[in-house]
């Protein structure tokens, strides 16, 4: 769910697994954008990176424990080494600044670890 295109709603959007492939819609019953970002086994995310007003793709990757997230659904904009093997990745508003940011939460002492930027 995001809002792809700064709508006022937030609209539908899939990620296929093995094809590493999104496909966002802006009116939740045609295809907005398709795009291929990350690799197979990657973790999707979605949130707003740089407080711009919308949603776009990200992705974690377990086996570097590192977060790809781009602000134009695209390209790689931020590429951040976050976590250790076993986290499970997090995004969300940590610091109110209206920018999603990165965070893990770490199973094997039950914590959560949360960074305020994506630098």
């Amino acid at each position: 769910m995001g809002h792809w295109n700064a709508g006022s709603f937030d609209t539908v959007g899939i990620y296929r697994p093995t094809t590493a492939e999104f496909a966002l819609s802006t009116d939740n019953s045609t295809v907005w954008v398709n795009t291929r970002f990350g690799n197979p086994g990657d973790i999707p995310l979605v949130g707003d990176w740089d407080g711009r007003g919308y949603t776009t793709i990200g992705v974690y990757r377990p086996s570097d424990t590192t977060f790809y997230l781009s602000n134009d659904n695209a390209t790689v904009t931020y590429a951040i080494r976050m976590g250790n093997p076993g986290d499970i990745p997090i995004v969300g508003n940590w610091s109110g600044t209206g920018k999603t940011t990165i965070g893990v939460y770490r199973p094997t002492d039950t914590t959560f670890y949360l960074s305020n930027t994506n630098t």
